[in-house]
């Protein structure tokens, strides 16, 4: 059973991205309906913009109340690059809550650029734990996925007209509860996938990557904005209201 959670939320992406990223371009807020194996809710999330910063946030709700909030992420992230290279996204901070058998939950992510570490601290074990930064410039943080390919500039390139297909690391945001969450996927807070540019259907851009064996399909419309997350596997679904 999926279990709720608050979540000052999330990530960590350290993004490279092929073009530059356009701040107007960004701030936005969406309503989506989620339904998984443990019922369906109501979920906002939100994209916004201030000064340098970047900021992501989810939150669920009981589609009977809005009164008070399930679940809440909030991520914040900076960005960086070159005018050559492109902008991406460098994280700052990734905070997820939840509630696992009445027992309050959390995880907390900072990012120690001077050590190249990530710092881990959780409602398990409350000393810092420090983990080596993945070699790659391709990470997106689970939760957001669909936002981290999109302002890294990955979907303009695949539906270009060339074949697309790029590796990336994946992170748990809700590492480690998220093996009480979701069934038969595998140990550790980083995976790596492939990003799939598989077409168009139904007028909408087509995307899959996978989870442990598992295929996830994410499909954006024409203006490359997200509209739907499909975890089969999983019964779960993610659809723009």
């Amino acid at each position: 059973m999926r279990n709720f959670y608050l979540l000052l939320f999330l990530i960590f992406l350290t993004t490279c991205s092929s073009g530059k990223i356009k701040l107007k371009n960004i701030d936005k807020e969406s309503w989506y309906f989620l339904e998984d194996v443990s019922g369906t809710y109501d979920v906002k999330q939100s994209v916004y913009t201030s000064e340098d910063k970047i900021y992501f946030e989810k939150i669920l709700y009981d589609p009977k109340d809005k009164g008070e909030f399930l679940e809440k992420y909030h991520f914040i992230a900076k960005f960086g690059g070159r005018k050559k290279t492109g902008h991406y996204l460098v994280p700052i901070i990734s905070q997820y809550k939840t509630w696992i058998d009445r027992n309050e939950l959390y995880t907390e992510i900072k990012i120690r650029p001077k050590l190249k570490k990530y710092q881990i601290t959780t409602s398990n074990n409350k000393k810092e734990n420090l983990i080596p930064f993945v070699e790659s410039n391709f990470i997106c943080p689970f939760s957001f996925i669909a936002d981290c390919l999109r302002l890294n500039g990955f979907l303009e390139q695949a539906v270009s007209g060339e074949e697309f297909r790029t590796d990336i690391w994946i992170m748990w945001d809700n590492y480690p509860f998220n093996q009480k969450i979701y069934a038969r996927i595998f140990p550790g807070i980083f995976f790596k996938s492939k990003v799939l540019f598989e077409g168009v259907k139904d007028d909408l851009y087509l995307f899959t990557f996978e989870v442990s064996g598992q295929s996830v399909t994410l499909l954006y419309n024409k203006k490359l904005e997200f509209e739907k997350m499909f975890w089969v596997a999983q019964g779960l679904s993610f659809v723009l209201k």
